[in-house]
């Protein structure tokens, strides 16, 4: 049992823990992995943007870093040009200063990527994305077509304030869908088509105000209705702005004693955490698809060996306490690093091996501050900086809070781990006073969004983007787990009376929900 340094909660470094540090060399952790998550969360600003001037060709560009802090920034066109070095930034080291603070300062010198936006077409307003055509204000999203207003969307067409979806069209206002067609306001559901307000579906058409429900047709508040029926209520349902929002208050109420399943996972057995598919051997992790033997991890695709992870795709493997990467191998303690292997202490570095405290580096090897080195000097060095790192206690963990590069409420940390003003600044984070001033700023549609809401019959949103964003934030569980038994009563069950099965699940103590293990859940819905 270790005691965290941050919060002073007890956490335990299980057997197989102690097997993965081992194999990547790092010391124990010092933080519990809740505190470990929201420090690595910290690091990342998907949706606050910022106008800006390319530092290169001087044009206007929209940037995730506030002007304010005054980094060079350029437009995706220059920064990845011939017409810059990165290495032209570096600096000898300097063993009688802190390691940690010289990459800091390499960090702020050298010309910073405005987004991180690659192979997409007219989507300018993306981040953290890839591979979107005619999208607009999507994050941490790839291969979506006509997509506005989400996060974390993949392989849609024709989805609108969704978050959290997967393989879905014509979708407007769900969260954690996947395959799900011609559908507003779903929430935990999959393969299901003209659907409604509902909650918990699985292969159901023309459903509405329901929740818990297989494979039926036809359906309103879990009710068998006839098909003219159906369409009848439905059209008064969604006849104006109005009607839409009572709508919406009702399908909030379907929570009240609502049977749920302990936790979201497909084909994921033996795996501790929430949103798991087609996993093996995870253990206390959020929104990963395709793992194996991995720990401590949120939204993750087939990553191998990793821990303390954080988006991180493209089959991923033996990365630890990093953030945002593409295909990385053996890589620990970064951010924002894509295609490379064998690194430690990198910043948005791209198509590397061998680097070690560097930032902004493109196609290089045996880097250590942004200085070039030779093979044998930099095989030489290595563990040197490694030694004189952990002789100051600042090797082994992405460093504080502090050398974060953005305002602690401008980065998913706020929206897992809310702080207000004076909270964020006793913890040593920085704070944007301007960031929810956008929320009370006039927003337009776009031509786009108007032909959704027509093809759709939905009157147009009046709330600002922000707000709906947030809205459909705060119906996810928290990445947290507590310990609970299963609630199910139901003697024939094969229990005489109360299930004995315990579990590890999402759903707080607090929570209203019924919460049911794998079997009992089964058992009632089908």
């Amino acid at each position: 049992m270790s005691i965290c340094q941050t919060c002073q909660t007890n956490f335990t470094i299980t057997s197989n823990d102690q097997l993965f540090y081992d194999k990547v060399k790092a010391p124990l952790p010092v933080q519990c992995p809740q505190c470990r998550l929201q420090k690595r969360l910290a690091y990342r600003n998907e949706r606050s943007l910022f106008s800006s001037i390319c530092g290169l060709c001087h044009k206007n560009i929209l940037s995730l870093y506030n002007p304010a802090d005054q980094f060079t920034v350029y437009c995706n066109d220059c920064w990845w040009s011939d017409k810059w070095e990165p290495t032209n930034y570096g600096r000898a080291i300097d063993w009688s200063r802190s390691l940690i603070e010289q990459w800091n300062e390499v960090r702020r010198a050298v010309p910073r990527l405005a987004l991180v936006s690659l192979n997409s077409e007219n989507s300018d307003y993306t981040n953290m994305s890839s591979d979107n055509k005619n999208c607009y204000l999507l994050f941490a999203a790839e291969n979506n077509e006509n997509c506005s207003y989400g996060k974390l969307v993949q392989k849609c067409k024709d989805c609108f304030d969704c978050s959290f979806i997967y393989d879905s069209e014509l979708c407007y206002g769900c969260v954690n869908i996947r395959n799900c067609y011609h559908s507003i306001y779903l929430q935990d559901c999959q393969d299901s088509r003209d659907c409604g307000f509902s909650i918990g579906l699985r292969g159901c058409s023309n459903v509405w105000f329901s929740a818990n429900l297989h494979n039926k047709e036809y359906y309103i508040a879990n009710q068998s209705v006839p098909p003219a029926e159906f369409q009848q209520r439905v059209q008064v349902l969604t006849a104006d702005a109005v009607a839409l929002k009572k709508s919406y208050q009702t399908w909030r109420e379907l929570n009240k004693d609502r049977i749920v399943k302990y936790a979201h996972n497909i084909k994921s057995d033996g795996c501790t955490g929430d949103s798991l598919t087609d996993c093996k051997r995870i253990y206390d992790s959020f929104d990963v698809t395709g793992g194996q033997d991995c720990a401590y991890m949120t939204d993750a695709l087939e990553s191998r060996d990793c821990y303390d992870a954080s988006f991180i795709y493209y089959k991923p493997e033996l990365v630890y306490d990093s953030l945002s990467m593409l295909q990385c191998y053996n890589v620990q303690y970064s951010v924002f690093t894509f295609y490379t292997s064998d690194s430690q202490y990198c910043d948005q570095v791209h198509n590397s091996k061998n680097i070690m405290l560097s930032s902004c580096l493109r196609n290089k090897q045996f880097v250590i501050l942004n200085k070039q080195y030779s093979q044998a000097e930099y095989e030489v060095l290595l563990p040197k900086v490694i030694a004189a790192m952990t002789t100051v206690s600042d090797y082994g963990q992405l460093p504080p809070a502090e050398h974060s590069l953005f305002a602690y409420n401008d980065t998913v940390a706020q929206e897992y781990f809310p702080l207000t003003k004076q909270q964020a600044l006793a913890a040593g984070y920085r704070w944007n006073n301007a960031a929810d001033e956008r929320i009370h700023k006039p927003f337009k549609l776009t031509q786009s969004e108007s032909v959704f809401y027509q093809t759709m019959n939905l009157p147009e949103p009046t709330e600002h983007p922000e707000l709906r964003h947030r809205a459909r934030m705060a119906l996810r569980n928290p990445r947290q787990l507590w310990q609970r038994p299963c609630q199910c009563t139901q003697t024939n069950h094969n229990h005489a009376t109360t299930c004995p099965e315990v579990f590890l699940t999402s759903y707080s103590t607090d929570r209203p929900e019924q919460v049911y293990c794998e079997r009992c859940y089964q058992q009632t819905v089908i």
